[in-house]
């Protein structure tokens, strides 16, 4: 009863306060991350924004773009809420304008290869290195590779240099990845785990971020989303590395 309570009030707090488009909409800008975020609007994580719809008076507008152009938009206070973040681990200079809500999910940042032997190579170095839009700086520092060694475009578009030789090396989410190799009919390709990494979202770092991350972080501590990611823990659920025939 008092966190329903305490879900009101922060509500028509928000509803007073914050200088939304309509009143109590949240601009919400997501990287495609199948199947949390599919490049359509669907997938798990709009599913949980949605659900906290029905527990609140917030209603969220999303729009589907490249993690890159999220993170400018936030910055200029042109999104309100965006993800799938890694929590904890971005650069400095995305903390000057962001906090990161308090709900997290484990993913899998995965290293996929044409070659299995390439797998055995602990040197990244030599390799160019392929991954999403607005990721590479993240990847960079995480492994100690040169910026210069990734390449950024399209998931689709990685998949399809991996392939054909283009690139050697695809670093990216598991989930997402295998099931754009699944919706490409691609089977010969090997993965192995680089890193867990726990994806969340990020509101502004104001005060009006501060009081939609307070309302945020009680609904989802409210919220029964358990059945609701059950089938992205099937991935995560997967050995740590083998051929990607091994998807669930």
């Amino acid at each position: 009863m008092l966190r329903r309570l305490l879900v009101t009030i922060v509500s028509a707090m928000l509803v007073s306060s914050i200088s939304f488009a309509e009143p109590v909409v949240v601009r919400v800008k997501l990287e495609p991350f199948p199947p949390l975020v599919n490049s359509d609007g669907s997938g798990l994580a709009p599913q949980l924004l949605k659900h906290l719809e029905t527990l609140s008076e917030l209603r969220f507008d999303i729009e589907v773009m490249s993690y890159s152009r999220a993170k400018f938009l936030l910055q200029n206070g042109e999104a309100d809420l965006i993800g799938p973040v890694p929590v904890g681990m971005e650069s400095k200079e995305f903390y000057f304008d962001a906090i990161e809500l308090d709900w997290q999910v484990d993913t899998a940042a995965d290293l996929y290869v044409m070659d299995r032997a390439m797998l055995d190579q602990k040197e990244l170095h030599d390799f160019d290195i392929g991954t999403p839009l607005g990721n590479a700086r993240f990847f960079a520092e995480l492994t100690g590779v040169p910026a210069r060694n990734f390449v950024e475009t399209t998931l689709e578009s990685l998949v399809q240099m991996l392939v054909t030789g283009r690139i050697d090396v695809l670093l990216f989410e598991r989930a997402s990845t295998l099931s754009m190799l699944r919706q490409m009919n691609i089977e010969e390709v090997f993965y192995q785990n680089m890193v867990t990494i726990p994806a969340g979202f990020a509101v502004r770092a104001n005060e009006d971020g501060l009081r939609l991350k307070t309302l945020l972080d009680e609904l989802l501590r409210d919220a029964d989303i358990s059945a609701l990611l059950a089938e992205y823990e099937l991935y995560m659920s997967m050995p740590a590395e083998g051929p990607v025939s091994l998807m669930p």
